[in-house]
């Protein structure tokens, strides 16, 4: 499957990603749009937690500046 997958990403001209990188991908959008790491864990099958957690904290500092902008636009900046 990863090898088929591989060679239909270069077919269409995309940049190389590994079929166990939209794995990544999907769960960084799920945590992105909002969704639990108990969630997500779920939906991953991860059977531990903290699995889940130490793969895709990485997107949590670029939520978190999201959250201070949002919190910015609300009470003003400054």
């Amino acid at each position: 499957m990863s090898h088929i997958f591989t060679k239909r990403v270069k077919r269409a001209d995309l940049p190389p990603i590994s079929f166990h990188g939209l794995w990544h991908s999907a769960a960084t959008l799920m945590l992105a749009q909002g969704l639990t790491i108990g969630e997500i864990q779920k939906i991953l099958g991860h059977s531990q937690i903290s699995l889940t957690a130490n793969l895709y904290t990485h997107v949590a500092p670029a939520m978190m500046r999201g959250a201070a902008d949002s919190m910015d636009r609300i009470f003003g900046a400054g």
